[in-house]
């Protein structure tokens, strides 16, 4: 993936192949990892990419870990 292609990567309708997300001959509308940010940074995750042309790209997701969690009817707290 190119600097500028990791540039727009989590922006809104933004496709890595250039297209338009509006024109109709192609798959997908470019909002999943625009999304995938959006949610991630509400509930304190993260995403991470890295990317070497020719050879891959790879993402990491990090999920925080809730302090406190629902367990039938108790609550249990982590430190």
């Amino acid at each position: 993936m190119t600097d500028v292609q990791m540039n727009h990567l989590f922006s809104a309708f933004s496709r890595s192949d250039n297209s338009s997300a509006l024109q109709i001959d192609h798959d997908g509308l470019g909002v999943s990892l625009y999304l995938d940010k959006l949610i991630m940074d509400q509930v304190g995750g993260d995403i991470d990419v890295q990317s070497v042309i020719g050879k891959g790209t790879t993402f990491t997701i990090t999920w925080p870990t809730p302090k406190e969690v629902s367990v039938g009817s108790q609550v249990v707290t982590s430190n």
